[in-house]
Order: structure tokens, then C-alpha cells, then sequence
């Protein structure tokens, strides 16, 4: 998969044709939400849901499992912790 590396997409269009709620500052989140997930991660988005979609359909549809499987998407789309330095 390769990433677009020239122009600005066009996120009011995209929020608005994806169904986010166009009134006081939803956007606003909306872009600040998809900025925290950066390009990268953004990019590799779907393959995570659709992992976590087979999983739950199959090894993981216990209650304790598929919580696992969840816990682990949001990990993955949560904003990456700054090195520490010692």
C-alpha cells in the first residue's frame, strides 16, 4: 500500500460523506481524532478492523477473548507513547 505524499485531502468532505454530525465543534474533533492516529497508522486501519472482525467471528467470540481482541485494536489506534529518557 502506498501512502499519498502530495496535496491535502479534503477531511470536511470526507466527515461529512462518512456521517459525522456537521454542528458546533464535531469536526473540529473529528480532525484533531484523525491527526492523533497520524498517516501511518491511518493507513493500516482497515487490515486492523478486519483482523479484529475475523477474530471475533471465529477463535475469539468468548465474551473475555473478544474483549482482548477490542482492547487490542484501541492500543493500536491509541496515540503512541513519547520514548522516555533515562
Amino acid at each position: 500500500r502506498q501512502l499519498r505524499t502530495s496535496g491535502r485531502a479534503d477531511m470536511k468532505a470526507a466527515f461529512i460523506e462518512a456521517g459525522f454530525y456537521q454542528y458546533g465543534d464535531e469536526m473540529e474533533k473529528a480532525d484533531k481524532r484523525i491527526k492523533q492516529l497520524n498517516r501511518y497508522r491511518a493507513a493500516e486501519l482497515m487490515d486492523w478492523l478486519v483482523d479484529a472482525d475475523l477474530a471475533l467471528k471465529r477463535t475469539h467470540s468468548d465474551e473475555d477473548r473478544g474483549r482482548l481482541v477490542l482492547e487490542t485494536l484501541f492500543v493500536k489506534m491509541s496515540k503512541p507513547m513519547a520514548a522516555s529518557v533515562s
